[in-house]
């Protein structure tokens, strides 16, 4: 049954376009760009590659953790341990943007600063945004003031 739904998801995937990409992800993923962070996926799906394509998104992504090098998956931290690493930066140096319960306890145990991102309230995050449309770097940059400074790339 498994399969079969994965197939099924595939397929959807395979019809996916730009058109597709959640309110406000492009604007705040241009902003990051242009701002110069480092950006990584990291997805515990073994699709994520190919929705990252197919959403036309594959230049904004630095880098996109390989779901099958994983030993574990959400909530274990490791997709968000593979991505700090992948990126060359301490976890603590990373935040971690997640809609659901089992994703802000992979990414607050792997030592991230959790965005949650859910109309709602996910625990413990370090903020929340009720929908992806609310994204921007300074809303980011509002929210994280008190507890970090972000490091830009050299």
């Amino acid at each position: 049954m498994t399969d079969h739904e994965n197939d099924l998801y595939r397929q959807y995937v395979a019809a996916m376009t730009s058109a597709n990409r959640l309110p406000g992800v492009t604007a705040f993923l241009t902003e990051l760009q242009q701002a110069n962070y480092p950006v990584a996926l990291a997805s515990a799906s073994t699709n994520a590659a190919a929705e990252i394509e197919r959403l036309g998104l594959t230049a904004v992504f630095d880098k996109i953790v390989p779901a099958a090098s994983l030993a574990a998956s959400k909530p274990a931290p490791d997709v968000y341990l593979a991505a700090a690493d992948l990126l060359h930066l301490a976890p603590s140096s990373c935040v971690a943007f997640e809609d659901t319960v089992t994703g802000v306890q992979a990414a607050t145990a792997a030592g991230c600063i959790t965005i949650g991102i859910n109309a709602n309230p996910l625990e413990p995050v370090a903020a929340m945004l009720p929908g992806t449309h609310a994204l921007s770097l300074a809303t980011v940059r509002r929210v994280l003031a008190p507890q970090v400074v972000l490091a830009e790339r050299p």
